[in-house]
C-alpha cells in the first residue's frame, strides 16, 4: 500500500495530498514485517530509509520546483534501487509468479537509466516514452505486490477470524 500512496499524486495548491514520506513509512513497516522471510531485507530497509529521507526533503513543492532534470534523476535513484532489490526477493520467494517479479526487475533497472539516455540525448519524445515506461513499471509492481500480498512466503501474516465470522456470521 505505501508504493501506492509513492506514485499517486494528488496534488492541492501544488502540495501533494497523498505525501510520498507517508508511503515510505508504510514501505518501511512492510520491510520490517516480512524481515523474516524476504532475502535482502537489511538492504530493502536502507534504500528505503534513504528514499524516504530523500522524499521528506523533497516534499515541498519549492524545493523541486527548479531542478535540473539530471538532479530530479538522482532524487528518484533510491527509489528505484528499492523497487531493484524488493523484486529481486519477492522473485526468489515465489514461483511460478516469481519470473514475473524477475523480469519486472530488468526492466526497472532499465527505467531506472532511462533518464540518463533521455537527458543526454536531449529528445522530447525518448523522454516521454522514459516517464510513460516508469509509469507503467510503477502499475505493473503494485499491481504484483497486491496479488502476492497474502502469500505466506512473503510475510503475510494469516488473518484472524473475527468472533462473528467464527460464530458463522458473515456480512452479506
Amino acid at each position: 500500500m505505501g508504493l501506492l500512496v509513492i506514485i499517486v499524486t494528488a496534488s492541492f495548491g501544488g502540495w501533494d495530498g497523498l505525501p510520498n514520506p507517508l508511503g515510505w513509512v508504510l514501505v518501511l513497516l512492510g520491510v520490517r514485517a516480512a524481515r523474516s522471510s524476504l532475502p535482502s531485507s537489511t538492504a530493502l530497509a536502507v534504500l528505503g530509509l534513504m528514499a524516504l529521507l530523500i522524499s521528506a526533503i523533497s516534499y515541498p513543492p519549492d524545493v523541486t520546483a527548479d531542478l535540473d532534470p539530471s538532479a530530479a534523476w538522482l532524487l528518484d535513484l533510491p527509489q528505484v534501487a528499492f523497487e531493484v532489490v524488493l523484486c529481486s526477493a519477492v522473485g526468489s520467494v515465489l514461483a511460478p509468479k516469481g519470473r514475473v517479479f524477475r523480469l519486472l526487475m530488468w526492466v526497472l533497472v532499465l527505467v531506472g537509466v532511462g533518464p540518463a539516455i533521455a537527458i543526454g540525448t536531449d529528445d522530447p519524445g525518448i523522454a516521454d516514452a522514459v516517464d510513460g515506461a516508469f509509469a507503467l513499471s510503477q502499475i505493473a509492481l503494485v499491481w504484483m505486490l497486491f496479488s502476492v500480498s497474502g502469500d505466506p512466503r512473503t510475510g503475510a501474516q494469516p488473518r484472524t477470524p473475527s468472533r462473528q465470522e467464527e460464530a458463522g456470521f458473515q456480512d452479506p
